[in-house]
């Protein structure tokens, strides 16, 4: 399981990555593939503070993505990490809060 730290590395080269793939394409007028970049990009941008689980682009991805598409393995990497991350604070919450009592 990844780090905070490595998570917020990934999340931040994501962000650079999913902005440049946007302003390529732009360059060729494609709007319609824009939209579900910025729903990762904003998601991205959301999972910073480790309180917001992305829902969207996820299934973005299991619905219209290339597999073989490099960017959208590494955000697809990312969604699977972040969430395991999130389970495991979570889990440590709850210890906390059972040796509270």
């Amino acid at each position: 399981m990844l780090t905070r730290e490595e998570l917020l590395a990934m999340n931040q080269e994501l962000q650079e990555k999913v902005a440049k793939e946007i302003e390529n394409i732009k360059i060729i007028n494609s709007e319609s593939n824009t939209r579900h970049l910025e729903v990762a990009l904003y998601e991205l941008k959301r999972a910073v503070d480790f309180e917001y689980v992305p829902y969207i682009y996820p299934r973005i991805l299991i619905d219209c993505w290339d597999y073989t598409d490099s960017l959208g393995n590494e955000l697809g990497k990312f969604s699977y990490e972040y969430k395991k991350y999130l389970k495991k604070l979570e889990r440590q919450e709850r210890k906390k809060n059972k040796q509270s009592k």
